[in-house]
């Protein structure tokens, strides 16, 4: 019988301490595999083929129940790219997505969906939300997932971002890497906006940035700071006179504002915005449909009146102020006795232990 040598060499690891391990250093090993992956960019890809059969569906189906079931060495995958099908190997390896990064997270979640592979679009998820760490990277992925994803993988990733982006009060720009379709689901969430820590005001200017930057008729960037200066200042305005004008805000640059925030502007939360906020928008006129803003000063005044306290005035007396009557004050009788009180009827006898007269000499 041969002797078997126990020596490893120096150029291989120790096997059996690790499964992850094991199982990942023989990925694209050809010494161990036998079917090679063709990607739709002509990247070549060996793997086992027992490996990915017994952890994946859809490539169970392929290898072994599909039109390559007579075990051809060669399989290709013209909807998956070899940076997709890579991440999509170390998971199915190693249950793990060391390759993952900003720059692949919706392709990867795209493979994920495409192998239904649920478990790999958790873990997508987990990366992002624990590296993610400024509001255009959650921007872009918010913008990205509903443009690209299917709604069912799309949906975490979009929660993720969208939690990113209102756990924080916002400021002017943040909203800048949102496309249009993101931006409309955004504040089409009203149970999120509204929970959010911005301010409705300050979730007004965020919308006008993103506006002055997306507006089809070209508003520059100068343009743009003399508007945002203009609604910063809201709260500075008491007691002066205050236009857009005075900042250099002309009537056609908030045209082309209006223009581009119209599907958004019934989003707005401006019932709930303070009086110089308020004000300020409606000042702004072109940027604002002035019923909108009837609708909600009407409705202001309504709730005003509401809480009116004043008393109806009847015509005989209109114009005058109806005084409040005294109440006369009514003096003891000296001839109230211990245990009876004099009243305007018949005497009435009260017990005598809930009846205390004050130890006062009437004469």
């Amino acid at each position: 019988m041969p002797k078997v040598s126990t020596k490893i060499t120096s150029s291989r690891k120790l096997k059996g301490i690790s499964l992850k391990q094991d199982l990942k250093s023989t990925i694209d090993d050809s010494m161990y595999n036998d079917v090679v992956i063709t990607c739709n960019d002509g990247v070549d890809i060996s793997a086992s083929r027992i490996i990915l059969a017994t952890r994946c569906e859809i490539l169970n189906t392929l290898l072994f129940e599909g039109v390559h079931k007579t075990r051809s060495e060669k399989v290709r995958l013209s909807e998956i790219s070899s940076a997709q099908f890579t991440v999509v190997l170390e998971f199915i390896y190693t249950e793990e997505a060391p390759s993952l990064s900003f720059s692949n997270v919706i392709d990867v979640s795209k493979a994920a969906e495409f192998f239904m592979l649920p478990k790999l679009q958790e873990l997508v998820a987990e990366y992002v939300k624990a590296n993610l760490f400024d509001h255009i990277t959650a921007g872009l992925i918010f913008s990205e997932a509903i443009e690209g994803l299917e709604a069912s993988a799309a949906d975490t990733l979009i929660n993720v971002a969208r939690q990113y982006l209102l756990k924080s009060p916002l400021v002017d720009e943040q909203f800048i890497a949102l496309s249009k379709r993101a931006l409309e689901m955004m504040l089409s969430n009203t149970i999120a906006i509204k929970n959010c820590r911005t301010s409705p005001f300050d979730l007004f200017k965020c919308v006008v940035h993103w506006a002055c930057v997306y507006s089809e008729s070209g508003i520059g960037e100068q343009d743009c700071n003399k508007l945002m200066a203009y609604f910063n200042d809201a709260h500075k305005r008491y007691g002066e006179e205050f236009h857009p004008t005075k900042y250099g805000v002309s009537d056609d640059l908030m045209k082309k504002v209006g223009k581009t925030l119209a599907p958004f502007i019934e989003k707005i939360r401006f019932q709930d915005m303070c009086p110089y906020h308020l004000a300020a928008v409606a000042d702004a006129a072109n940027i604002v449909p002035s019923d909108l803003l009837y609708a909600v000063f009407r409705n202001r005044l309504r709730n005003a009146a509401e809480a009116c306290v004043c008393e109806p005035l009847s015509s005989p007396s209109l114009g005058k102020e109806r005084k409040p009557e005294k109440k006369k004050k009514t003096e003891p009788s000296n001839k109230q006795e211990i245990g009876e009180v004099k009243l305007d009827g018949p005497k009435r006898r009260m017990p005598v232990q809930t009846f205390v007269l004050r130890s006062t000499k009437f004469e």
